[in-house]
């Protein structure tokens, strides 16, 4: 059979495939948005906001994402399961927050126009432009996500206290005497 690590996944050519068109167009809207980024006054302002705001709501579904009240399972197994799905969705989302970082760096970088030669500073720009893009596309499944976990959490509340209830009533009818005779 090969030796296969449990740890190793297999490479998802759709996860693949969703990232290349990611690049390519954020890639294009860089290219698109670059002279605007450069004759606007405010443009630097509006993407620090903007970013400083996601950045906050991202946090917010990270400690949502890490609440221990996700581990579904019923035994260490189960748990260690979903300790992994876990683990890699808060991975997802610490990389978006590097790539949220790392946009509000590329606006300091940009914005530093007395120092740099047009090129190496339009440069700067389509890099900011570049990661804003990725960013902003990236923080449209936080929602869906943060949707999910709810449900997910609310669900297992439900099911919790549905098999709370069925052994609160096997317990009833087993101490009932059985007066059957």
């Amino acid at each position: 059979m090969g030796n296969l690590n449990p740890n190793q996944r297999p490479i998802s050519y759709k996860k693949v495939f969703k990232l290349l068109i990611l690049l390519i167009l954020a890639s294009i809207s860089a290219y698109v948005l670059q002279p605007w980024y450069a004759e606007s006054d405010r443009a630097s302002i509006i993407i620090v906001s903007v970013f400083s705001m996601l950045s906050g709501f991202l946090l917010a579904v990270m400690a949502v994402v890490a609440n221990d009240k996700s581990l579904r399972g019923r035994n260490w197994r189960e748990k260690t399961y979903y300790l992994q799905s876990i683990s890699d969705e808060l991975l997802r989302h610490q990389m978006t927050f590097y790539v949220y970082l790392l946009t509000l760096v590329a606006v300091f970088a940009a914005s530093v126009s007395g120092t740099w030669c047009s090129n190496a500073q339009k440069l700067a720009q389509y890099a900011l432009l570049f990661l804003a893009s990725i960013g902003i596309a990236l923080s449209f499944r936080l929602p869906a996500e943060l949707k999910k976990r709810h449900e997910t959490m609310l669900k297992n509340h439900v099911e919790n206290e549905r098999e709370k209830e069925r052994k609160e009533a096997l317990k009833k009818n087993q101490n009932r005497p059985n007066h059957s005779n």
